[in-house]
């Protein structure tokens, strides 16, 4: 899945001076790696002269060229989904990042001091994300939802229960929540009418009198 900080890292990515490589390649449906490497190559073929322009700086030359090299050894084993990839790379400062889009744009190939994010981020725009929660007594597992694809981001759990402290009676449960005792009035319909007086009798029962209602409840 695209994460957001997949994206944000290569927006804010910083080559303090070295090139890098922003790659866009159409993936046609049912295309064979040989087609896909052919187009790449293609691409590639752009900017080899600056591998060998004696008139830039060495680092840069370099950083190029490992740049190129990378992106033709994946050529061999990757396989990307149809519509677009978006490849990003400055071997000089350790970035390399595929970024598969699902509608096309226009192809090209950049050197430059920063990402070509723009047409990555045109496209991603168009998708909005989604959060799923699901929520249980014990935990509440976050999970993210793009382009069909689904991750779980974390779970967040009671920080009681976290602790060791599973609050074993209802009134525990209740009290954290704020709602006061939970107590089972269907069971007993006279103590919910009686107030606390009648809630105190029915946990501490006093001795039975003839003819009272509740005598065999109790």
């Amino acid at each position: 899945m695209i994460t957001a900080e997949t994206v944000n890292g290569i927006v804010r990515f910083q080559a303090n001076g070295l090139p890098v490589v922003s790659l866009y390649c159409r993936v046609d449906p049912g295309a064979s790696q040989r087609e896909v490497r052919a187009r790449v190559n293609s691409l590639l073929d752009q900017i080899r002269p600056l591998a060998k322009d004696r008139d830039l700086d060495h680092r840069y030359r370099l950083s190029v060229r490992t740049d190129i090299e990378r992106i033709k050894d994946v050529l061999g084993s990757e396989r990307w989904p149809p519509g677009m990839i978006a490849i990003f790379s400055c071997s000089g400062r350790g970035l390399y990042k595929e970024i598969p889009l699902p509608r096309l744009v226009r192809e090209q190939v950049m050197v430059d001091k920063t990402p070509l994010a723009r047409p990555m981020l045109a496209v991603l725009g168009e998708y909005p994300r989604a959060c799923v929660l699901v929520v249980n007594r014990e935990a509440a597992p976050v999970w993210e939802m793009y382009q069909a694809e689904m991750r779980e981001v974390e779970t967040v759990t009671d920080p009681l229960r976290k602790a060791g402290n599973t609050g074993g009676s209802r009134a525990g449960d209740a009290d954290r929540r704020g709602r006061g005792p939970r107590w089972n009035h269907e069971a007993d319909p006279g103590a919910a009418r009686g107030g606390p007086e009648s809630l105190a009798g029915r946990h501490h029962p006093g001795p039975a009198r003839r003819g009272d209602p509740g005598a065999l409840r109790r």
